[in-house]
């Protein structure tokens, strides 16, 4: 369960109000009956929030995640690496508008706002594929943005 507080999202635990512990994260609340939708949705908000160690928990150890741009981040090394550092925004929030789903993979479409380390403003609309192991850890994610490119 989730409430805002000036618009920042807060995870609770099911059915208790209160707030999970800093160490938790949303996907401790999710079994692999709840399927991919619910393992991506808490990828947003974990990395929306900045908790970059919870949000690599949703990841298998040999995760790959290819977005343009970038040499494919393999392993969570290196998407720890990216998320710390490389990744070009400073800060920002994901609106999931569409989220499709089969069997252990989801497509996502959204836009992201937010700021980019530059100070530039950004508001992009993107599209996220996210593929899943027997466990419910993410196994692949690919992003596409809507911008010109070619």
């Amino acid at each position: 369960m989730a409430s805002t507080d000036g618009g920042h999202r807060h995870e609770h635990a099911a059915g208790s109000g209160a707030p999970l512990p800093a160490h938790a994260t949303p996907f401790d609340n999710h079994s692999v009956e709840h399927g991919p939708e619910s393992v991506v949705r808490s990828y947003y908000e974990l990395v929306d929030a900045n908790r970059v160690e919870d949000m690599l928990a949703l990841f298998d150890d040999q995760a790959i995640y290819r977005r343009p741009g970038y040499e494919p981040l393999n392993g969570k090394s290196m998407l720890r690496s990216f998320y710390n550092g490389v990744r070009v925004i400073e800060h920002g929030s994901h609106q999931i508008t569409c989220v499709i789903k089969q069997d252990r993979s989801a497509a996502v479409v959204g836009c992201f706002e937010g700021k980019l380390k530059s100070g530039s403003q950004v508001n992009v609309r993107f599209s996220d594929f996210f593929s899943l192991n027997e466990q419910g850890l993410i196994t692949e994610r690919d992003t596409f943005f809507f911008t010109p490119s070619i």
